[in-house]
């Protein structure tokens, strides 16, 4: 993620899926925070979303 745009565009494609609560990107800190509803959607499904919008994803948990 190198600038606003690509975060606007990893926000939608995270929020595009069901069971995501919040999604918040930072392009300065070229992170996402995803929280969701682990009963209807995991880490796997929502990484795929971004993969197939174009971003690649690394996890790490704070």
């Amino acid at each position: 993620m190198r600038c606003d745009g690509c975060a606007e565009s990893i926000r939608s494609a995270a929020r595009a899926v069901p069971g995501v609560r919040q999604a918040r990107s930072s392009a300065w800190r070229r992170r996402v925070t995803v929280r969701f509803e682990p009963s209807r959607v995991g880490p796997v499904e929502i990484r795929a979303a971004l993969a197939s919008s174009g971003f690649e994803t690394v996890e790490v948990r704070t």
